[in-house]
């Protein structure tokens, strides 16, 4: 260890801004990716505290890619896990996440996305819960895409219930 330098040193009196780093960033995708998810939720508290700021534009390239190969879980699991850093990590075990009213305009795309992957995996309630969230934490202009998500979610609600009224008589 070095010893404690005599010059000035920064100002600690403000709360330091944390950005994850590429490295940070790439070992979390990789454990995404590579089906590791509950050692890439553990970075959630051991990465840095306050957790990293979320860098949306990347997030969102990496669960399309994620989407656009069938892997839902998996970029489901990447956006919850963003919009929890973006949130301090409050949000990983609940659908739809819950948000810290800072961060959530800037979740709004994030939050769309991720109720597009429950409406493919039919999960009726869960995508209509968080196309709401969307809509109510970044309004119509920022949630473009979560009103007609919610209706066609809330359609498939309603076909499946159907369904099984039909079944049932």
């Amino acid at each position: 260890r070095r010893a404690p330098s005599s010059l000035p040193g920064p100002d600690l009196s403000a709360p330091p801004k944390t950005h994850a780093s590429r490295r940070q960033v790439l070992a979390f995708l990789a454990l995404v990716t590579s089906g590791s998810s509950r050692k890439a939720v553990a970075g959630c508290d051991a990465t840095a505290n306050p957790p990293p700021v979320v860098d949306i534009a990347a997030t969102l390239e990496q669960a399309r890619e994620l989407y656009g190969t069938g892997r839902l879980d998996e970029a489901a699991f990447v956006l919850v896990t963003a919009i929890s850093f973006a949130s301090g990590c409050d949000s990983l075990n609940s659908v739809p996440p819950r948000l810290d009213p800072a961060s959530a305009s800037s979740a709004v795309p994030l939050l769309k996305l991720l109720g597009d992957i429950y409406t493919d995996q039919l999960r009726w309630d869960d995508a209509i819960a968080t196309y709401t969230l969307a809509i109510d934490s970044g309004g119509a202009l920022n949630a473009r895409g979560a009103f007609f998500g919610r209706a066609n979610a809330s359609e498939g609600k309603a076909l499946q219930m159907s369904r099984l009224d039909e079944k049932n008589t």
